[in-house]
């Protein structure tokens, strides 16, 4: 694991430093060379996956020592990243 519990609070912050980018692009005076973009979604899309990736386990790992605990942590973590993502869908699309 690249970080614990303790970091992934500050993971997800830096995380967001992603949208400011993707603003930044956007600006009419901006025009950087165009494997800019790519190198930047390519790289949102690897930090995404391993920072969902990693809260989704280290949920578990923060439960209790019983097995109904850890259970109950995977299953609302992944229900709480499904729910997440099923509302980002719908309100893109109502964008």
């Amino acid at each position: 694991r690249l970080f614990d519990s303790k970091q992934l609070p500050l993971c997800v912050t830096v995380h967001m430093g992603f949208v400011i980018a993707f603003i930044l692009l956007l600006q009419p005076w901006a025009t950087p060379p165009a494997y800019v973009p790519l190198v930047l979604v390519f790289a949102l899309g690897l930090s995404t996956g391993y920072v969902g990736c990693m809260a989704l386990v280290l949920a578990a790992d923060k439960a209790a020592s019983s097995g109904k605990d850890r259970e109950l942590a995977g299953i609302g973590s992944s229900m709480s990243l499904m729910l997440g993502l099923a509302t980002g869908s719908v309100l893109a699309l109502k964008l």
